[in-house]
């Protein structure tokens, strides 16, 4: 009778299948490898957590705050805050739950719950990775290859301090997919490269039992090792991970089917000969759960008691059948088919593939579909081209996004392909390494997904490579000298593994120091500003609870969160319609005409889709037309709205009025001028007077100035057709403080740089604008007077901070 205990998982099998040379110290005792697994965890978690407090002291600063609670880095941040308030449709997402409960029992709000967790889920992101490296007797590798992970450029650049969105939880998660299923095939596989340089030696003839490619000479205790209950208990486990993982992120649907149609192709093309069939079995535990959710967990659980090779007396006859019948092979096939095929070949998974795909790649225009006729169908702009995170990234810098050194992230990949010749469970990793790859299409956030297999492959070779030098300077040494080193039951043993984790921790330290370079230029502060923020906080106490605020789509999830309103646009909403209308809205230089969208929106049941129903191009555009027109009388619709402009949305005004000017006839934008300049300048107000540093002087139609004092508009009356400039000169209050705290940091040396590090502060603008694009509401709202006759008929101010203001719409 074989037996078990959950000590099995802590010892993987090694059969014949365990070809690879065995890790420094040689096999560890069960309360070995546990030790090892948790020091490693611990450093791991420990080393990627010290890096990442090192960006603390760049919050510091009263800018970045809001009654005391800190503002937050990200736009999609403030979606989950919301969700865990209770507000809008991130309501009972896993990751506004999880943000939810944390808040609750740290007894923080959760914005500043959201804004401290991004601290401790990137440090545990790399912890996956060591649980790969661990599971393949290399938890030295894993050490290193996990504390750069939670550090790599492209995942630190979006889980700093404040960036609390699925980012945090997509890398770890997808990585967690396969540890389970991995360690558990590693070492009862072989490479198909071995097996493939032994088809060429045996020159078709049987390969002799117990070589690479034969049948093992214990082919029955590695196929039972493998069905133990704690094994196949890991699996169910596992499973149901992966099936719950589809709630957290579209990603999942395609990588748990991945996952699914991998695991039978690795035990039938690498597994070793005589323990195939075992292995189909026990991966049956895992795939019941991972593609059938809980109905699949409780037939893995009856299909685990059934397949574990376990001698029991006085069993039922039909239990015996059922266990003899599972073991045929034409069953295990139906099975297989019956179980994967129909995930697989599922429809609507493989559209959402190819939608999701176009979404980010595709930039020329956004096709919607309105119930028009088809053969002319409506385009919207693409707002892809305005995202920086799908900006299309260059190979060579794409080698940057794994580490700050092009020719260690290009030495990576080429490990990794090589990996994936050697190591059959590492292609788990095959998708993040394509996810990578597509970067060059896709855009750069999607190049946080390779640093865990580049940087896994890179250190297991260094590992295995380090171990090769060392048996081949034994050799040279004394027998006793070798058994100090080797002998796993020295009873130096323990200190070598101490002194191993010790130099890898060192390692970890020298390797992470570039990273540690990189946090004072991809540290930002808030994504929105505090003159922003109190408008929007102002509509939470000011306005009717069924309100619509019209801002910016960027802006959407922060007015969910600060004014608990809902929005016309926001992070999810923000193709098509919900794009284009906000756009007219702030960049036509006729109020009446923006009241008019607004109010026919409000009439439609601010259903944006509702508004261009059974609209071709003509139709849309002769929609615009009709609301444009002065003889049409005003609209009149329930309800209230705002519309919110702000100082923050100038400098994404290029943008704006791309998208805003859109004709669905031609399919094409007019725009206008507009640019943020980097270059020093003088202006005089008296007389209207521009003058770069060494260049020529320019007469300018207006100048204005935001200050501590508030905001100055001259106009210069006679000069139509000339440039408009909006000055934010820095505040030496502001600049004193950034200097106090970039000083005192060690690891900075960018003291001069202040706009780089912290954009979202208000200082240091020197906006140009044409005639075209200082006339558009979002710039003229900003500027007027109160009680403008070109503005009171249609949008009422009921906030002002200078920075930033709300007006009802009338």
């Amino acid at each position: 009778m074989s037996t078990w205990n959950f000590r099995d998982f802590f010892m993987p099998v090694s059969g014949s299948g365990d070809f690879s040379p065995a890790p420094l110290g040689g096999a560890q005792t069960g309360v070995g490898r546990t030790a090892t697994l948790a020091a490693g965890f611990l450093l791991t978690f420990g080393i990627a957590l010290i890096f990442r407090i090192l960006e603390l002291p760049f919050w510091d600063f009263g800018g970045f705050f809001l009654r005391g609670e800190h503002l937050l880095a990200t736009h999609d941040a403030y979606h989950w805050v919301a969700g865990a308030e209770g507000f809008e449709f991130g309501v009972g997402h896993p990751l506004a739950e999880l943000l939810r409960h944390c808040a609750n029992l740290a007894g923080l709000p959760p914005a500043e719950e959201a804004f401290y967790l991004p601290l401790y889920l990137g440090a545990l992101a790399g912890t996956t990775v060591f649980l790969w490296a661990w599971g393949m007797g290399r938890p030295c590798a894993g050490l290193v290859a996990g504390t750069l992970t939670s550090l790599a450029p492209s995942f630190l650049g979006r889980t700093l301090l404040g960036y609390f969105d699925t980012d945090l939880v997509v890398l770890p998660f997808a990585v967690l997919l396969g540890v389970v299923p991995g360690i558990w095939l590693y070492r009862r596989t072989f490479p198909p490269a071995a097996l493939l340089r032994r088809a060429v030696k045996a020159g078709g003839r049987e390969i002799p039992a117990g070589l690479p490619g034969g049948p093992p000479a214990d082919a029955a205790t590695a196929a039972e090792s493998a069905l133990t209950l704690p094994w196949l208990g890991l699996l169910i486990l596992s499973g149901l991970f992966g099936w719950q993982t589809q709630e957290w992120h579209s990603l999942f649907p395609y990588l748990t089917r991945f996952s699914a149609l991998l695991f039978p192709l690795l035990i039938v093309v690498c597994g070793l000969r005589g323990t195939r069939r075992a292995l189909l079995r026990g991966a049956l535990c895992h795939v019941l759960p991972l593609l059938w959710g809980l109905p699949g967990m409780v037939a893995a659980m009856l299909h685990a008691l059934l397949v574990v090779p376990e001698e029991r007396q006085n069993e039922p006859k039909t239990v015996a059948w059922i266990r003899s019948l599972l073991r045929r092979r034409w069953v295990i096939l139906l099975l297989w088919l019956v179980i994967v095929l129909p995930a697989l070949l599922n429809s609507e998974v493989g559209r959402a593939l190819y939608d999701s795909f176009l979404s980010y790649a595709h930039r020329s225009g956004d096709v919607t579909s309105t119930g028009a006729a088809v053969g002319d169908v409506l385009v919207f702009p693409s707002v892809n081209r305005s995202i920086i995170e799908t900006q299309l990234v260059e190979f060579p810098e794409l080698l940057l996004h794994v580490y700050p050194a092009r020719w260690l992230g290009l030495l990576a990949l080429i490990l990794f392909v090589r990996r994936l010749w050697t190591t059959p469970v590492m292609w788990w990793f095959a998708p993040l390494a394509a996810l990578y790859l597509l970067s060059m299409k896709m855009g750069g956030r999607m190049s946080m997904f390779g640093a865990p297999p580049l940087l896994l492959a890179l250190s297991l070779d260094v590992s295995e490579a380090l171990e090769r030098l060392a048996r081949l300077a034994s050799r040279k040494t004394s027998g006793a000298v070798q058994r100090l080193v080797f002998d796993p039951q020295s009873r130096f043993a323990l200190l070598r593994r101490l002194a191993a984790f010790v130099v890898s921790a060192m390692l970890a330290l020298f390797f992470c120091r570039p990273l540690a370079d990189l946090i004072p230029l991809v540290t930002q502060g808030p994504i929105l500003t505090q003159s922003q923020a109190q408008a929007l906080s102002y509509l939470k106490e000011h306005s009717p609870v069924d309100s619509l605020v019209w801002n910016w789509w960027d802006w959407g999830y922060a007015t969910h969160h600060f004014a608990q309103r809902r929005t016309i646009a926001d992070g999810a909403r923000h193709g098509g319609p919900s794009l284009f209308l906000p756009a007219a809205v702030y960049t036509t230089a006729d109020p009446r005409f923006a009241r008019q969208i607004i109010k026919y929106t409000a009439l439609k049941g601010n259903d944006l889709g509702e508004v261009f129903h059974d609209l071709d191009a003509k139709g849309a555009q002769d929609l615009m037309r009709r609301l444009g027109d002065k003889n049409e009388p005003l609209i009149e619709a329930k309800g209230t709205q705002y519309l919110v402009v702000s100082f923050d949305l100038l400098r994404l005004g290029v943008w704006v009025s791309q998208y805003g000017s859109w004709n669905f006839e031609t399919r094409a934008s007019s725009g206008s001028y507009m640019n943020n300049l980097d270059t020093a300048l003088a202006y005089n107000l008296d007389t209207g007077l521009i003058q770069a540093d060494g260049g020529k002087t320019l007469k300018v139609g207006s100048i204005a100035v935001f200050d501590a004092q508030g905001l100055t508009v001259r106009q210069y009356p006679g000069r139509q057709g000339g440039f408009h400039f909006i000055f934010n000169p820095p505040r030496l209050d502001e600049e004193e403080n950034f200097r106090r705290h970039f000083m005192a940091d060690p690891l900075s040396s960018w003291w001069d740089d202040l706009e780089q590090v912290h954009p979202a502060v208000e200082s240091n603008d020197k906006i140009a604008m044409d005639d075209v694009f200082y006339n558009t509401l979002m710039v003229q709202l900003l500027l007027c007077d109160k009680d403008d006759p070109r503005f009171s008929p249609y949008f009422k101010l009921v906030f002002d901070n200078t920075y930033a203001r709300v007006f009802e719409v009338r």
